[in-house]
């Protein structure tokens, strides 16, 4: 399997996503959703091939998304 196949499967898991963040739909954001945003942010795909991982919607997986998604990770749970 490659990562673009890896990136789109997290595509359709994250139609359910409770939060900023929570990339694996578990109402947490945790290692497993760091995991999925690297993969994501190294990808360096325009447009990405997980637009989830795109948190301010701008069309790329950038620094700015990095900021957001460390915020999102320092609170740990969604509320």
């Amino acid at each position: 399997m490659t990562s673009n196949a890896s990136a789109q499967n997290v595509g359709v898991r994250l139609n359910v996503v409770g939060c900023l963040g929570d990339l694996d739909g578990d109402d947490s954001v945790d290692d497993a959703d760091f995991s999925l945003f690297v993969q994501a942010y190294d990808a360096l795909l325009v447009p990405p091939a997980d637009p989830a991982s795109d948190l301010n919607r701008d069309g790329l997986v950038d620094d700015a998304d990095f900021m957001l998604f460390v915020q999102a990770y320092n609170q740990l749970t969604c509320d």
